[in-house]
C-alpha cells in the first residue's frame, strides 16, 4: 500500500539519497581552475626569463626533453606545478 509523505521512510529515504547524489553531482560540475586577473603578467615574466623561455621552446619541439618539465595548456609546469620566474613579482604574494 502506498503511502504519502514521511510515513513512508524507505521512500523518504530514497528521495534523501536521491537529493545528496544530484548535491553531489552538482558540486562536482562547478569545479574550476582558478583564475587570476594579472596572469598576462606572470606569463611576461617567463617570457623574459630566458632560461624558462628555452625550456618552454625545447618542450615545444621535444616533450621529453626536460625530463620533470611538462607544458600544460602552454603553461610551463615542473613535477605538475606552475614555474614562476625565480624573480617573479607573484612570489611574496603566494608565500
Amino acid at each position: 500500500m502506498y503511502e504519502t509523505g514521511a510515513s513512508n521512510e524507505v521512500a523518504d529515504a530514497q528521495s534523501h539519497k536521491l537529493e545528496e547524489e544530484v548535491r553531489d553531482k552538482v558540486d562536482l560540475s562547478m569545479i574550476s581552475k582558478p583564475y587570476w586577473p594579472n596572469f598576462n603578467k606572470m606569463e611576461e615574466e617567463i617570457q623574459k626569463d630566458g632560461t624558462l623561455q628555452k625550456i618552454t621552446e625545447d618542450l615545444k619541439s621535444n616533450p621529453d626533453s626536460h625530463g620533470n618539465y611538462t607544458l600544460e595548456n602552454d603553461k610551463l609546469h615542473y613535477m605538475e606545478r606552475l614555474v614562476l620566474s625565480s624573480t617573479s613579482s607573484w612570489i611574496p604574494q603566494m608565500i
